[in-house]
């Protein structure tokens, strides 16, 4: 967790929730979303996308979240989810260098198995390190499944360590390579104010 607090915004698409980390917001919209729905399969798909929603946004706001938002929906080959959170971290002692290798030009390797790793230059942010993995998620249920992540590291200005780290994961991993341009393209909008 970091002990700065830093304002930033970023653009959410058209469409997206914005979670209130309370969970509150998201169960109102869980049931306005499955009230409609007629198809007892359709409805099964959207209460269990919700609910392992409201148990991610537990687990992220036990874990430092400052903002989360998503797509839970519908579609004609099935349900697709998109999640992105910011989270605060102040990086351990030493792991700053860490950070600073996966900039280098070997530091693809750095970043461990089936993952890469790459500078990037965020418009209004500077630059910022990305890692991007297909990963096993555990959800507090005691399941497990398979998320594509693309985690970027934007260092707060002027507090040495700290970092927030835009979160972004879907377990449509069918779409990763759409996905992964959305989840550039809203990560691109992140600024400090």
């Amino acid at each position: 967790m970091s002990t700065t607090t830093a304002r930033f915004v970023m653009r959410i698409p058209e469409g997206w929730t914005k979670y209130d980390l309370t969970g509150g917001q998201l169960a109102a919209t869980a049931a306005q979303e499955t009230a409609g729905v007629d198809d007892p399969q359709l409805r099964a798909g959207l209460e269990d996308g919700y609910r392992q929603a409201e148990e991610l946004l537990r687990a992220y706001v036990r874990d430092g979240a400052l903002a989360a938002s998503g797509l839970i929906e519908m579609y004609e080959d099935g349900l697709l989810m998109a999640f992105v959170t910011v989270f605060a971290t102040r990086l351990p002692q030493g792991y700053e260098d860490d950070v600073a290798a996966l900039l280098r030009p070997d530091g693809a390797r750095r970043a461990g198995p089936g993952r890469t790793a790459a500078a990037v230059d965020l418009p209004e942010a500077g630059a910022a390190v990305r890692v991007t993995a297909t990963e096993r998620v555990p959800l507090p249920d005691g399941h497990a499944v398979d998320m594509l992540t693309v985690n970027t590291f934007v260092a707060i200005p002027d507090a040495p360590g700290e970092h927030l780290v835009v979160s972004c994961a879907t377990p449509n991993l069918a779409h990763a390579e759409a996905l992964t341009g959305l989840f550039d393209a809203v990560t691109a909008t992140f600024r400090f104010v």
